[in-house]
């Protein structure tokens, strides 16, 4: 990715789910997504409205990358992230890498 700033379209490819109120989101970038412990995600559902994550992955593999959300009460963008897996659906969302400066 030669600009950070440039999103990355990705697709769920599948959901976790931990517990009533966390769910892992399975995403396959359109192409590899390099990232670096620390640094977070800003995932973008369209028409909703985007909000920072940090992958809950390895950082090593750059095909795939997981997202572990806590749904939260009146959460726009979480509360729009599809409640379970299965295939039927193919909800895109937006990836772009944030840099933590120190």
């Amino acid at each position: 990715m030669e600009n950070p700033y440039v999103p990355i379209e990705a697709v769920i490819k599948d959901v976790i789910v931990e517990n009533p109120i966390i769910k892992t989101f399975v995403l396959k970038p359109e192409e590899p997504l390099k990232f670096s412990p620390g640094q977070f995600i800003m995932l973008t559902v369209p028409g909703v409205g985007e909000s920072p994550f940090t992958p809950s992955s390895s950082c090593f593999e750059t095909e795939r990358v997981e997202v572990t959300v806590l749904r939260q009460p009146g959460g726009k963008v979480t509360s729009a992230l599809p409640p379970t897996g299965g295939g039927s659906w193919s909800l895109r969302t937006w990836i772009s890498i944030g840099k933590i400066q120190r």
